[in-house]
């Protein structure tokens, strides 16, 4: 049943961008957040992918040279150290991401590559195709043959998502494929439409397709039937993805007419429609309260939520608090790596909460970000000071981002006071060393007299630096602020006149305000974002806690591969070593679970798998998730039947498949999709009813839901006397055993 209305409408993203990336030379068609929440990862049909940080809107690193047509999807690895890319060019690499160079190759696909996706623990890649299959790759070993292939599409898959112990595809063929792992089942749901787009709700209960006849629904994982439509976009010819945000509060999506989309998740009612792209809006994605989105042009786009009103920021308030207490539980240390609160309309007492909160909490903020907050004004910084002034040394700010607010030389005056009568600047750059780093400031688009600033620069308590030139280390006696300026031996950026009222106030300018620490390089290990603390109506709150010292557990809470408990009944046959992997550290996640709605009146489901002892669980069985090899994998095969669909071809032709017609970003054209009907005499599979709501729109409702077991291709190996193929239902791999030896190796014996 679909699920109460939620009383408030959604807090969605603010209706102009934040950032604007530009780069690439054509259209983007994947992007994926990094698992911190500080970098974009982007994927495009000019052959490359790129590396951003969405904050600043700097490009870090381009990723080329490999494939030689357009990248279809990318995944990034948890620890942020690796990346996987395919492409139309039916190839898939695995990349470094610091050195930017390719660890290993995966050949195998008959046609373009569209979609990937990691295992639960990253240890095994699945892979979608424009040749019907989905391929699972064993990423713990450099074998270049994929372990399983499933084909059961009749046509193009164009998505693919896997979710604890399930992997679900779309293909052009209508059919919604879950595969079961525990069961070794398969079942579909006919949509009777092209899946472009598949996303699961943070529950895990329900799905959102995107199909090519400009529908979205949102399904029920457990029987298919449909528990809302969402229309109104454009969305015939082209992958158009859809999303979630991370409160299932709201749906998004782009359009072909480069517009952003906004509904309601419950009432299907649409909240918000912004012309956002010149081009078709192609991709999303949503981490916490930042949304991004990117076009067939290339240009990609920043979004953020805002604070709308009092029960919002006191939310976020109460959220910090929580997590607050939950760490200082096992750690005394508690650093926020970045507090955002930039373009929201705080009042005096909000800011004296925060403020009350940070300093007596004996919290250290690393980087403050308020630019552009028109209530901003001296009294709140006078709270500011106030807040510097009971800091000790150790927990001084790197940087504060002040500009475009509503500052007079009055509360300057009171900043600059606090600064001078403490010794947080400048923060040595080692123990005892002679020179410190002064506090980063921005402070232009305000309406402080300039002269003010001028005898503040004089009298050494700031200095005043450029981006070209960049911030400088000084004496440890030396200035205290590095005060960022658009021309050295000029003016401040100030504004004249007293400030307008908040509600007259002029907007924010874009501020590229580049971090000097971490948005120079990528780091795989840099500040964590907190992953789970979603859905809280936070607005542009985007804080990051971070720890000093060793790695973060939730950085690593999905990260690397950890070996498998051995099932009873092995095989006496010796198995090599171990396979050769990275090293990892499996850390369990103590994250508290994102607030969702709940469907009404649904019976009770058994546990999720979930993170235990470094290993994948499950949670309702005491024996290892088939992930690890039990039940469905035995042997590197599904069993059963096969498929019950008949090897004739399906409806849609399978070179016509969405293609772009020439490398340009905008070069989006196609003929439009027929719609599926069943014909006179085509073969109908067994199926169980579903749920699904009746209509006499098919193309907006599932048709019954088929249940069967899945198709596997693996062929037999045949090895010549005296070697003898064996399977390790550890690793889930075969590997090579010599009876008259006794030696047992991995790889293919270069000679038998």
């Amino acid at each position: 049943m679909a699920p109460s209305a939620p009383a408030d409408v959604p807090n969605l993203p603010g209706p102009e961008p934040v950032q604007t990336l530009t780069g690439h030379e054509s259209g983007v068609l994947a992007l994926s957040w990094t698992q911190n929440g500080q970098y974009i990862m982007t994927a495009s049909q000019d052959k490359s992918v790129r590396l951003w940080n969405p904050s600043s809107g700097k490009h870090i690193k381009k990723f080329a040279g490999c494939h030689n047509q357009e990248v279809n999807d990318i995944r990034i690895a948890a620890d942020n150290s690796k990346f996987v890319s395919c492409g139309s060019d039916k190839l898939i690499f695995l990349w470094d991401v610091t050195s930017a160079q390719v660890i290993r190759k995966l050949t195998g696909h008959d046609r373009k590559v569209n979609a990937l996706a990691f295992g639960p623990k990253e240890d095994v890649l699945l892979s979608a195709s424009h040749d019907k299959t989905v391929k699972i790759w064993d990423m713990r070993t450099r074998s270049r043959a994929p372990i399983q292939t499933l084909s059961d599409a009749v046509d193009s898959i164009l998505c693919l998502i896997t979710h604890k112990d399930a992997i679900i595809t779309g293909s052009v063929d209508g059919g919604l494929r879950h595969y079961d792992l525990r069961k070794g089942q398969m079942v579909t749901d006919q949509l009777l439409q092209p899946i472009g787009s598949i996303a699961v709700s943070e529950d895990g209960q329900c799905l959102l397709v995107s199909t090519l006849d400009s529908n979205i629904r949102l399904l029920e994982r457990e029987d298919g039937s449909e528990l809302a439509t969402y229309s109104g976009h454009s969305n015939r010819r082209v992958k158009v993805r859809s999303s979630l945000d991370p409160s299932d509060s709201f749906v998004a999506s782009g359009s072909e007419d480069g517009t952003l989309h906004f509904w309601e998740l419950v009432e299907a009612t649409p909240l918000r429609r912004t012309k956002s792209h010149e081009a078709a809006l192609l991709c999303l994605a949503f981490h916490e309260e930042t949304l991004v989105t990117a076009a067939a042009d290339g240009v990609i786009k920043v979004w953020r939520q805002r604070l709308q009103n009092t029960a919002a920021f006191d939310s976020m308030l109460a959220d910090l608090t929580t997590r607050m207490e939950k760490h200082f539980q096992s750690n005394p240390e508690f650093v926020i790596a970045d507090l955002d609160v930039s373009q929201n309309k705080l009042t005096l007492d909000q800011f004296q909460s925060l403020f009350l909160l940070l300093g007596t909490a004996g919290v250290r903020v690393m980087r403050f970000r308020m630019f552009g907050c028109a209530t901003l004004t001296d009294e709140a910084l006078k709270v500011i000071s106030e807040y510097l002034r009971g800091l000790g040394a150790d927990w001084a700010p790197s940087e504060m981002h002040l500009s475009d607010c509503a500052i007079t030389a009055e509360g300057f005056g009171e900043f600059c006071k606090a600064l001078e009568e403490t010794n947080l600047f400048p923060r040595p750059v080692a123990p005892s060393a002679t020179t410190g780093y002064p506090l980063y400031l921005r402070m232009e688009n305000n309406y402080i007299d300039e002269a003010v600033i001028r005898e503040k620069v004089d009298a050494g308590l700031i200095q005043p630096f450029t981006k070209v030139g960049g911030a400088r280390t000084v004496s440890i006696q030396g200035p205290k602020v590095n005060l960022l300026v658009k021309v050295l031996n000029s003016t401040y950026g100030q504004r004249t006149g007293p400030p307008p009222a908040p509600e007259n106030a002029p907007p924010p300018k874009q501020v590229w305000d580049q971090n000097q620490q971490q948005s120079q390089a990528w780091s795989p290990q840099a500040a964590w974002m907190w992953q789970k603390g979603k859905g809280k109506g936070w607005g542009g709150c985007g804080w990051t806690p971070g720890m000093t010292g060793g790695r973060p557990p939730l950085a690593a809470a999905l990260a690397g591969i950890a070996a498998l408990a051995a099932p009873a009944g092995q095989s006496p046959v010796p198995m090599p070593a171990a396979p050769l992997r990275p090293r990892a550290t499996m850390v369990q996640s103590s994250a508290p679970s994102a607030q969702t709605w709940q469907p009404g009146q649904r019976g009770q489901r058994g546990q999720e798998s979930s993170w235990q002892s470094g290993s994948w669980q499950g949670g309702s069985s005491n024996s290892s998730s088939s992930w690890s090899g039990s039940g469905s994998w035995s042997n590197g095969s599904w069993g059963g039947n096969g498929g019950w669909w008949s090897n004739e071809a399906s409806g849609w032709k399978d070179n016509s498949s969405w293609q772009s017609s020439s490398g340009t970003g905008n070069s989006w054209q196609k003929e439009e999709w027929p719609k599926k009907t069943p014909q006179q005499g085509e073969h109908k599979p067994v199926a169980r009813q579903s749920n699904a709501i009746a209509s006499s729109d098919r193309s907006r409702t599932p048709t019954a839901r088929i249940i069967a077991p899945p198709t596997a291709v693996k062929k037999a190996e045949t090895v010549p006397h005296p070697w003898e193929v064996h399977h390790s239902s550890e690793y889930q791999l075969d590997y090579y055993w010599n009876s008259e030896t006794g030696e047992s190796i991995w790889e293919k014996p270069e000679k038998w």
